[in-house]
């Protein structure tokens, strides 16, 4: 034990004043040797004790202490020694305070800062100020006594205030905002949401297996989730996608999820953290601008439209006009030439073949958002020329190279949308008459990757590179004012992303441009 108590003592040396002040402090003349009885470390220990630390005997009284604790409890140390311990307590503690010190000597049990209990003290000002107490039963020239470390904990509890204040304004913003946060645990496919979130997607609980999850996600949205999970754990970058999600109600609500991945010790994925937020609203106000544009489109077409319908309907008035007349020949038994007569029927035929293919055109484009299913690009593109060829009379020569392409998985409203916005735009960059100078071609193929593609070339003006830049940024147009809202290819960029697609443009001023849409083959 002296040996042991040696090392101590020359480890501490530069601490020797501590020491010397140590020895000061004891009443009844207590020297080292009843100290050091103390846990087996000395007094130095209790000097260089980075928390206040007393000692206190059964009777409650002070019988040693460090600097630390002076300074804390704003007195010197010979105003402590031998004085009672309640001194330094508020009146309202007291009683339970002495009663909790008689209960420690009878079942002494050491308290760890961790876990050790929490109180208001006493400084000599009166004020008073929180602190942290720890016990320890120790002794003392063969005397038990506790050994109390305490520490202030005002500015703990001054971060855990604000943390807390923190926490609470980000919850209360999530819930204002209708965003919350989750987390999918890679090993064990396990999924869990914050309450705000749960709250959002009107699930029952906190947690699901993905399979779980599954179950309430919508059919069409489950294959991109697992695409972008495993993109995403993969190291392909953060995780961005739209899903629905059935409420318990059986309402379905449109969730933006955003995430990363978080790697484990090993550095394997081991989870993806994000946040998802209630997209619901935003996407009806979407779809209501799609249903605009798609009016808009019309109205710049209504003039065209009436043209194409006038055209085969001049046509079929007179050719039924004469089936009629012969036929009522044919009752007086007149002869009649039988060959005009089928040929005046054909044209007939062809002229409401013209008519029924436009107006079905004009109901497909009309019929909007569908479930979606394989789409033969060939035939939107055709459709799309169908109705837009009106306004490109005079403007342009029409040319098309449909090479066979798979089909896509969409709806034919919204990508019909997508390729007539493309041909009004052409048609409107290149002035009327000038259909010997001008040529517009659409034409479909695949790319290198093997993605569908479709294209609407023009001989046009063109646009500069700031111009294309701003394109598909929604209400920018280069029209004058009232004569375009600036949506048409914005609302265009959102259906091919939403198809899983991009849209691509290429233009140089003067000579004309280029419109690319990549999509994914179904």
């Amino acid at each position: 034990m002296r040996q042991r108590e040696a090392q101590i003592l020359r480890a501490l040396a530069p601490r020797r004043r501590f020491l010397r002040a140590g020895a000061n402090i004891l009443p009844g003349g207590l020297a080292a040797p009843g100290l050091q009885d103390c846990c087996g470390l000395g007094l130095g220990l209790i000097e260089v004790f980075p928390d206040a630390l007393l000692v206190v005997d059964e009777a409650g009284l002070i019988r040693a202490m460090n600097e630390a604790a002076a300074e804390l409890f704003g007195y010197r140390r010979e105003e402590l020694i031998g004085r009672p311990l309640d001194g330094l307590l508020p009146p309202e503690a007291v009683a339970a305070h002495g009663a909790r010190i008689a209960d420690y000597f009878r079942a002494p049990r050491r308290g760890p800062m961790g876990k050790a209990r929490t109180l208001d003290a006493l400084r000599s000002t009166g004020e008073r100020v929180p602190v942290e107490i720890s016990l320890s039963l120790v002794q003392l020239e063969g005397r038990r006594m506790i050994a109390a470390s305490v520490r202030d904990v005002t500015e703990h509890r001054r971060i855990a205030r604000e943390a807390q204040q923190r926490e609470e304004r980000t919850r209360s913003l999530m819930r204002l905002t209708q965003v919350g946060t989750w987390e999918l645990d890679l090993v064990t496919g396990q999924c869990a949401f914050s309450s705000e979130l749960a709250a959002v997607a009107g699930f029952a609980c906190t947690a699901l297996p993905l399979t779980g999850l599954e179950e309430v996600i919508h059919p069409e949205d489950r294959g991109p989730l697992h695409e972008a999970v495993g993109r995403t754990r993969g190291g392909a970058g953060a995780l961005e996608l739209s899903v629905r999600v059935r409420r318990a109600d059986g309402a379905w609500r449109w969730l933006d999820l955003r995430g990363f991945v978080e790697l484990g010790p090993a550095g394997e994925p081991a989870r993806i953290r994000g946040l998802a937020a209630d997209a619901t609203e935003q996407r009806l106000a979407q779809e209501q601008l799609v249903v605009t544009d798609r009016l808009a489109s019309l109205g710049v077409l209504a003039a065209g439209l009436a043209h194409e319908l006038n055209n085969p309907l001049a046509a079929l008035l007179p050719n039924l006009e004469m089936l009629l007349d012969d036929l009522r020949r044919v009752q007086r038994g007149e002869p009649v030439d039988l060959a005009f007569v089928a040929q005046g029927a054909a044209d007939a035929l062809e002229a409401a073949r013209r008519m029924s293919e436009i107006t079905r055109d004009l109901m497909r484009l009309a019929r909007g958002h569908g479930a979606r299913a394989p789409v033969d690009l060939v035939k939107v593109l055709q459709a799309s020329l169908r109705l837009g060829g009106a306004l490109l009379r005079g403007r342009a020569r029409v040319e098309t190279d449909f090479q066979p392409v798979p089909p896509v998985l969409g709806t034919e409203a919204e990508l019909g949308q997508v390729f007539l916005s493309l041909i009004i735009n052409a048609a409107e960059a290149m002035p009327e008459g000038g259909a010997l100078e001008h040529r517009l071609t659409v034409r479909t193929g695949l790319d290198g990757s093997g993605r569908v593609r479709g294209e609407v070339l023009d001989t046009g003006n063109g646009m500069a590179a700031d111009v294309t830049a701003r394109l598909f940024v929604p209400f920018f147009t280069t029209k004058t004012a009232g004569a375009g809202t600036g949506l048409s290819l914005a609302i265009s960029h959102r259906i091919v992303t939403q198809h899983g697609g991009e849209i691509q443009v290429e233009s140089i001023v003067g000579r004309g441009s280029t419109f690319r849409v990549l999509l994914p083959p179904a």
